[in-house]
């Protein structure tokens, strides 16, 4: 320390740096005081200095290095520096310095005490941490400002002082001026800007300083400049500067130019067109200029139609469906729409027309151009109705032809497939009876030739007896009486007690609907040969220890289920159809033939092993409905 601090024996020194140490004292737990004694290399902390260095709060002596081992170690070379000129005279003790503080923080401390060769040294440390910060903010904030200023499309910042001067000046209008902050920044406004400039914004300026916002446009420099001026205020609210934004709005002010030249050249050519609607619309899409071919055509003079919103000349559908927004997103996508659509008349008067809506350049509005197309729209709309109506009579017509047409060919079709079905069904008849007669009735005249040769008597009166029964099992097969009589359900009932003694196998019969209900008599015949085939498969093929049938109506269908216990087979394996030179499955493919020809199904659910089940099901609607009629 002694080579840095000199050894001063000046009581005037001590007094002055008491002096200075009293006068900086302004009392409060944020400043502390300290004396120092180089010559003896000692120093005393008071209780507040000592917790401002977050320690004891308690006063403390002791080396003048420990009081320096509490400076930051970045900090610790100017301190010391700072005390040893304050020693030699050469300048008061004035220096900020950081303390580490146990809490891993640093706390910024401003020194101060006397000069000028005193024996001792005697000051204090003020807690500067939020200047410091604050300090930090403002220049964050003024690189801020000057970014953005430098960054400003076409323009300019400079921030004026209470005196006057430009403590910032930044921005491209500023380059392309030829000005450089240096030119600019430190200088009053005549000596920046030059004595005539400096005359027309002095007193905006100090408006500004004054807390009162200002605007002007200007030319200067050959360009034309547009510029908003604010008050700068600190926290508290004190006016400290002014900001002025400056912008090169030269291109603006010759487009504004360019457009009311145009402007005058589209008004001449409006006030020429007297046939179509020309009028111009303003970017909030309310009316701005009307020709005298729009107040024709609308019936709105330009007095009472300019100002008001577009929508009013659409109908009250179109508005609700958003169309004249709509127009307007197409028209600036793609450059122009085009459309044809009902407008309004003042009156409400609706008329067709035709129209196309431009964009104006610089985003300054739009231009719709309307002709009406009433006449051309009733004419059209005239032969549209004439068209239709006719192209309606011919459909009818020839809908009714098709449709005569496709029923006379259906009834053919069904009539050729139902005769041919029909002789398919006749001759499996024939067939069976034959076989039955070889097989029964034959075989007993066989035996009833025999016995009476032999002259056996009982023989043949037991022999008559059976064929009496075999020929009315014929007959019965062939058509039962029961069947004509009393109904499907009744001869069906019949057949499963007969066919259950002959095959000595129970069979559980039940009969749906009401009791009495008789079906159409074609359906009758046919779901009773279902039955009927359906027990002689379970007789001959099955080996079924129990049948179950089941005849009758269900709501709108005729149906006939026969299901046994036997054997079961694959349904696949059986054509749908009868197969020339094939005899199996004939007794099946009858029971389908017949169902088809009514309009029905057959559904065979068997596998091997599983046993049989046979659904025969008849739509009776159109069957009922043909009998009624006839």
């Amino acid at each position: 320390m002694s080579e840095l601090i000199p050894h001063t024996t000046d009581g005037a020194g001590e007094a002055a740096g008491q002096s200075a140490a009293r006068t900086a004292r302004p009392g409060g737990a944020g400043v502390g005081h300290w004396t120092m004694d180089p010559r003896a290399g000692t120093h005393t902390r008071d209780a507040d200095l000592n917790r401002l260095l977050g320690l004891a709060a308690a006063e403390t002596a002791g080396a003048l290095d420990e009081f320096f081992a509490h400076v930051h170690p970045d900090d610790r070379g100017a301190v010391r520096a700072a005390v040893g000129a304050a020693v030699r005279g050469a300048a008061p003790l004035r220096v900020d310095f950081r303390v580490p503080l146990p809490d891993g923080s640093a706390r910024w401390l401003r020194t101060a005490g006397g000069a000028g060769g005193a024996q001792a040294l005697a000051g204090v440390c003020v807690d500067v941490t939020d200047l410091k910060g604050t300090e930090a903010a403002l220049r964050t904030r003024a690189a801020r400002y000057r970014a953005i200023a430098a960054n400003l499309p076409n323009g300019a910042a400079v921030i004026i002082g209470p005196d006057l001067r430009c403590l910032l000046a930044e921005g491209e209008a500023f380059r392309v001026l030829g000005f450089s902050v240096a030119d600019l920044e430190g200088k009053t406004l005549a000596e920046a800007f030059g004595p005539e400039l400096a005359a027309v914004y002095e007193p905006h300026y100090r408006a500004a300083l004054a807390g009162e916002p200002f605007r002007v446009e200007r030319a200067a420099h050959g360009r034309h400049f547009i510029t908003h001026g604010v008050p700068l205020r600190e926290d508290g609210g004190t006016v400290v500067a002014a900001l002025a934004v400056s912008y090169d709005i030269t291109d603006r002010v010759h487009a504004e130019e360019a457009a009311r030249t145009g402007a005058e050249r589209l008004q001449l050519i409006l006030a020429s067109a007297t046939d179509h609607a020309i009028f111009t619309l303003a970017p909030d899409l309310t009316v701005s200029d009307w020709s005298p071919g729009a107040e024709a055509v609308f019936g709105y003079t330009a007095a009472e139609i300019v100002g008001r919103p577009v929508d009013e000349l659409f109908t009250p559908e179109d508005r609700a469906a958003g169309v004249p927004g709509a127009e307007v997103a197409v028209a600036l996508r793609t450059g122009s729409v085009a459309d044809e659509r009902w407008h309004l008349r003042k009156g409400a008067e609706r008329f067709f027309a035709s129209g196309a809506l431009t964009p104006l350049a610089g985003g300054r509005g739009f231009v719709k151009v309307l002709r009406d197309l009433s006449e051309r729209k009733r004419m059209e709309d005239e032969l549209r109705q004439n068209r239709d109506l006719l192209e309606e009579k011919v459909a009818a017509r020839t809908q009714e032809l098709a449709a005569a047409l496709e029923s006379r060919a259906s009834e053919m079709l069904r009539r050729t497939e139902f005769a041919r079905r029909l002789g398919t069904a006749q001759e499996e008849e024939r067939q069976r009876l034959a076989r039955d007669l070889h097989d029964t009735v034959g075989q007993t005249l066989t035996g009833l030739a025999l016995a009476a040769a032999a002259g056996q008597i009982e023989q043949v009166r037991r022999l008559a007896d059976e064929l009496s029964r075999e020929l009315h099992d014929v007959a019965v097969r062939l058509r039962p009486t029961a069947l004509d009589d009393l109904g499907l359900a009744a001869a069906a009932r019949e057949l499963a007690a007969e066919w259950s003694a002959r095959a000595k196998v129970p069979v559980d019969f039940q009969a749906v609907g009401a009791a009495g209900d008789r079906l159409p008599r074609e359906i009758e015949t046919a779901l009773y040969r279902v039955v009927q085939e359906a027990l002689t498969n379970a007789a001959r093929y099955a080996g079924a220890r129990r049948v179950a049938v089941v005849v009758g109506r269900r709501g709108d269908e005729a149906v006939a289920v026969v299901e046994d216990d036997g054997f079961g087979f694959d349904p696949d394996s059986v054509p749908r159809a009868a197969i020339p030179g094939r005899r199996g499955g004939l007794g099946l493919i009858g029971m389908r033939e017949r169902v088809d020809l009514l309009g029905g199904e057959l559904e065979i659910d068997s596998a091997p092993g599983s046993g049989t089940t046979i659904i025969a099901r008849i739509p009776l609607r159109e069957l009922e409905a043909r009998e009624a009629g006839s």
